[in-house]
């Protein structure tokens, strides 16, 4: 009788064990995909404040370079 209950409280624990692998897989990789979003945007923000610097230094930009800067500025706000 104890043989039978030890037998499947292992069965159980082998099933959940697999299950929980599984899972923390899952979540693994999404937290891997959310890194690289988030390096990726770093990446872009830190380039696009270099572009503005630059920008930011001339005495007359262009309409078009204006319009941009203008779009940049609000970017922190739609990203809060």
């Amino acid at each position: 009788m104890a043989g039978a209950l030890v037998s499947a409280s292992t069965g159980v624990m082998e099933s959940l064990l697999g299950k929980l692998s599984s899972m923390l897989e899952k979540e693994y990789a999404k937290k891997k995909a959310v890194e690289k979003d988030v390096l990726f945007l770093r990446n872009e923000l830190s380039s696009m404040n270099t572009v503005m610097q630059k920008y930011a230094m001339l005495s007359e930009p262009d309409l078009q370079v204006k319009a941009w800067m203008k779009e940049v500025v609000r970017l922190p706000i739609i990203l809060v």
